[in-house]
């Protein structure tokens, strides 16, 4: 067995103990840090540890089990309800916003003088990537934008047939965007 590859009762992983923990526990739940190293048969206070093991646990949880949990500082870990989850994933888009415009600072501030050509090259295409990627991030962005202006903008009821005012509660300003673009229909028409 490598020494890099910790394995815990029974020979499972952390994350397989800690999923098998998790995986009881109700929604909301504390998972402090005395339960989960009484769950890997380890020293509460070997925060290293149990913080990895925790790390390696998420992806298994999101998976296999439908749940995500977040860290409480100086605590353990809570069960997220399954409503946190855009709230945490919306903290982990943040982040990744801000590690794109940082990577193209340090592609900006390299100094292209003291590259060989084919360094100075690979620069200058990794900046146009990361400025495209962040460009079209930019764009869907504003896109969505606007499109839940449209839908939750606008009355929330409107007269009409059964099908306009169920299309009026799930989209209202998509409905009067709708009806202001249409044609206009004469009554000898719909007679």
């Amino acid at each position: 067995m490598s020494p890099f590859t910790p394995v815990y009762r029974d020979g499972r992983s952390a994350a397989s103990l800690i999923a098998e923990l998790v995986s009881g526990k109700p929604y909301g739940y504390l998972l402090t840090f005395e339960e989960i190293a009484a769950q890997l048969e380890i020293d509460p206070s070997d925060l290293k540890r149990i913080h990895a093991a925790m790390q390696r646990t998420k992806p298994r949880l999101q998976s296999e089990h439908h749940r995500a949990i977040e860290a409480v500082t100086g605590e353990g870990y809570k069960i997220l309800q399954p409503g946190d989850h855009a709230r945490l994933a919306t903290h982990h888009k943040k982040k990744s916003d801000r590690q794109i415009r940082r990577a193209i600072k340090v592609i900006k501030a390299a100094d292209e003088r003291d590259m060989t050509p084919a360094e100075r090259e690979r620069n200058r295409q990794l900046g146009m990537v990361l400025e495209n990627h962040e460009q079209r991030i930019r764009e869907v962005e504003a896109r969505q934008s606007r499109l839940e202006s449209l839908m939750l903008g606008g009355p929330k009821v409107i007269p009409g047939t059964a099908e306009s005012v169920h299309l009026a509660i799930e989209a209202p300003g998509l409905l009067a965007q709708i009806s202001e673009e249409a044609e206009p229909v004469s009554d000898s028409e719909v007679a």
